[in-house]
């Protein structure tokens, strides 16, 4: 049984249609909705958990306090602007053993040309000398699922950028990447709505410096972060 948990400044044209289809789903238990507007409206849904936050807190922040808050074993954490055939989730659950650490989106479910007829699967990152978990590929953080014994609370410094990569790079456990069906939507509309780059900026400096301190693989190694 899932908690999904999506953080939204309803800037997604289909946060709505989204929220109905999961409610009518058996495996998920719960979806919590982190509202980060000063929205004082509470919407009403089968399921549906409302939180008012009264600002935007930013994704990370309300990455953790919906875990904290989530009432069942395996988690989903969302994107609130893609989408995909919801009833294989209960597939994507049956991956998540013992053995495995986070599972996001392989970057090819969004590929215009990407069908779902190869059917779900998992594959391992791509190999990387920078880190023993291989690469995260981009649109990995878009839908990551694992099970509640593996969450690592991501630092109050890092707001918007770089969560995901605190999952990927810190996991214990062997982290995937799922394959094998077609996700819908618009990536990352709500980070392109208002001026991000000083939050970005700074999460990527307090990241520089988790690596030094050595609290996280140096994936920063050769790129623009790299100073």
């Amino acid at each position: 049984m899932f908690s999904i948990i999506i953080p939204t400044m309803f800037k997604s044209d289909i946060i709505w249609k989204t929220l109905m289809d999961l409610s009518r789903v058996d495996v998920v238990g719960e979806i919590i909705l982190l509202d980060n507007t000063n929205n004082t409206k509470e919407y009403k849904l089968h399921k549906l958990v409302h939180v008012l936050n009264g600002e935007n807190i930013y994704v990370n922040p309300a990455w953790n306090k919906g875990v904290e808050i989530s009432r069942f074993e395996t988690i989903c954490l969302l994107n609130d602007d893609i989408s995909f055939d919801w009833s294989l989730l209960s597939g994507i659950e049956r991956f998540l053993d013992d053995n495995t650490g986070f599972m996001g989106m392989h970057p090819q479910n969004f590929e215009d040309d990407y069908g779902s007829e190869i059917g779900l699967h998992r594959t391992t990152p791509f190999r990387d000398y920078r880190s023993s978990r291989g690469h995260r590929p981009e649109k990995w953080g878009s839908a990551i699922f694992f099970k509640r014994e593996n969450w690592d609370p991501i630092p109050d410094e890092i707001k918007i950028w770089a969560g995901d990569d605190w999952l990927f790079y810190r996991s214990q456990k062997q982290n995937w990447c799922l394959a094998g069906l077609k996700c819908e939507g618009t990536q990352s509309k709500t980070i392109t709505s208002f001026d991000t780059t000083p939050i970005i900026e700074s999460d990527m400096s307090h990241m520089l410096r988790f690596i030094r301190e050595g609290k996280c693989d140096n994936y920063l190694l050769h790129t623009i972060w790299d100073k």
